[in-house]
């Protein structure tokens, strides 16, 4: 998956918020503030380093707790993280 797959994966994640029901504000805060800090890691294009492993770290604790409260989105937090494992962040 490239960073375009990445970023097309964070849309889609936005909008089956914005269709589904609303996720509570702090699993919403944590939601953007990952999303920042990926677009933040595609765009400076560097290499992996220990701070961006904690990125898949935070994005599955955030699937956790997604998936049982909001269902429909697992499979495109899934999707992201795989992406992200991908191109090595």
């Amino acid at each position: 998956m490239d960073t375009q797959k990445i970023k097309q994966t964070l849309q889609q994640l936005h909008a089956q918020l914005e269709a589904g029901d609303r996720p509570d504000p702090e699993l919403r805060a944590l939601l953007q503030t990952l999303a920042q800090d990926i677009h933040q890691a595609l765009d400076t294009d560097q290499p992996a380093t220990d701070e961006d492993d904690t990125l898949e770290d935070r994005a599955r604790e955030i699937s956790a707790k997604f998936a049982a409260q909001h269902p429909y989105l697992e499979a495109t937090l899934r999707d992201l993280m795989d992406g992200l494992g991908k191109i090595g962040i």
